[in-house]
């Protein structure tokens, strides 16, 4: 099988994988598979943030915002009343 990814070196404090390592053990998971999945949800909340921040500011529209976080149109507009954000329409800054 085939598989489509990259190792990558990252070094993480004592204290950060004494966490960790209890996180497998509680979770009966292997360090690996920890760490693949808090990378993933650490993505995933990363561009959902920076999204909504760009979309605040005014650098990005619904739709463009909404790509960025990796959610379709709605999934987006949901996000923002769920975080009690107003949505800006074209004219709003006038």
């Amino acid at each position: 099988m085939v598989r489509n990814e990259s190792a990558v070196v990252v070094l993480v404090s004592k204290e950060d994988l004494m966490i960790l390592k209890k996180l497998c053990k509680t979770l009966n998971k292997d360090l690996e598979t920890l760490l693949h999945e808090a990378l993933s949800l650490g993505i995933k909340k990363l561009r959902l943030e920076k999204a909504i921040e760009l979309y605040v500011n005014g650098k990005a529209s619904l739709w463009g915002a909404a790509e960025l976080a990796g959610l379709d149109y709605r999934s987006f507009e949901e996000e923002l009343r769920r975080r009690n954000i107003k949505f800006r329409y074209p004219g709003d800054d006038f």
